[in-house]
C-alpha cells in the first residue's frame, strides 16, 4: 500500500540549529509540510512567517507554527530543543538530561491538558 500523505517533518526548538533546519528543510525540498513548535510561540510564528516568505523561491511547502499534536502525523520528527552545552561537557550526558527535561516538561502538560479537557466535559454535561 502506498502512502499519499504529504510528508511532515516537525522541528521541535527553534534555536539556531532547529530555524536553521527548517530552512534546509524548505530549500532541499525534503518536506511537503514543516511544522515548527517552540515553547515560545511567538518565536514559532516568527519562523515561520520568515520561512513562507521564501517558499516563492523554493518548493511548494506548507510551513506553519503548530504544537506537539501535530507531532502525531509527522512522518519525521526532529528534537533540537535544549539548553548550550557547556565548555568541556560530555555531550552524551546533556543530551540525556535534555531529554529527560522535555519528557517531563510534556507529561506535566499533557496532565494539565487532561484536567481541563475533564472540566470541560463536565461543563457540558
Amino acid at each position: 500500500m502506498v502512502n499519499s500523505a504529504p510528508t511532515r517533518v516537525a522541528v521541535v526548538g527553534l534555536g539556531n540549529v532547529g530555524a536553521t533546519l527548517g530552512y534546509a528543510l524548505l530549500l532541499g525540498g525534503l518536506a511537503a509540510e514543516i511544522v515548527l513548535i517552540d515553547n515560545n510561540h511567538a518565536k514559532a510564528e516568527g519562523e515561520a512567517m520568515d520561512l513562507n516568505h521564501a517558499v516563492p523561491f523554493a518548493h511548494p511547502t506548507r510551513i506553519w507554527a503548530g504544537d506537539y499534536h501535530d507531532c502525531a502525523s509527522a512522518t519525521v520528527v526532529v528534537i533540537a530543543a535544549g539548553a548550550n552545552q557547556k565548555p568541556g561537557g560530555d555531550a552524551a550526558r546533556s543530551a540525556a538530561a535534555q531529554c529527560r527535561h522535555l519528557c517531563r516538561d510534556r507529561a506535566t502538560r499533557s496532565r494539565a491538558q487532561s484536567r481541563l479537557h475533564s472540566v470541560d466535559c463536565h461543563k457540558s454535561r
